[in-house]
């Protein structure tokens, strides 16, 4: 899809599967002959009070700064598939803005995290493999430094060289 944009010009992004699906259904209802598929919606119009309006009525709670999270929720799904670069050519910022203004870290972020080099990980999860290092990490736990090797160098109080192995 072509997005024209006064502040960063013209750029294409991927129409998304939810989006198509979204704008061909409104395509339909557009009177016979219309070249657009929300001809409602000008330049002029408040998208804002108008997605208000819907969540009002589907009795859902606004939330704050409704099309900058919807924008940040969107980017962070992306960023967890491409690659940074692509993304902000799609969003239309530069990467600096992007991690000032909409990646997040989500709950799922936090799940993979705590599953990272798990033995006892089904192949329907996605996770990089462990982290190969050769220098043991003070974040890494015992049973970490272990499996990748490093329990010879583990002191009572951890990897820090407190006291001699």
């Amino acid at each position: 899809m072509r997005i024209d944009s006064p502040k960063t010009g013209e750029r294409f992004c991927p129409l998304f599967p939810e989006m198509r699906k979204a704008l061909e259904e409104a395509f339909d209802k557009a009177p016979q002959g219309s070249v657009y598929s929300l001809p409602k919606v000008t330049t002029k119009s408040n998208l804002g009070t108008g997605l208000a309006r819907i969540l009002k009525g589907a009795g859902i709670k606004q939330w704050p700064r409704l099309f900058v999270n919807l924008r940040s929720t969107r980017r962070t799904e992306l960023g967890d598939e491409f690659p940074s670069h692509i993304v902000d050519a799609w969003m239309g910022h530069s990467a600096k803005v992007a991690d000032k203004h909409y990646k997040q870290v989500t709950d799922n972020h936090f799940e993979l995290g705590a599953k990272f080099g798990s033995h006892t990980l089904t192949d329907t999860v996605a996770v990089p493999p462990p982290h190969k290092t050769t220098i043991p990490s003070v974040l890494l736990g015992t049973e970490v430094c272990s499996w990748l090797g490093f329990a010879s160098l583990m002191t009572p109080t951890g990897i820090e060289p407190v006291l001699p192995p």
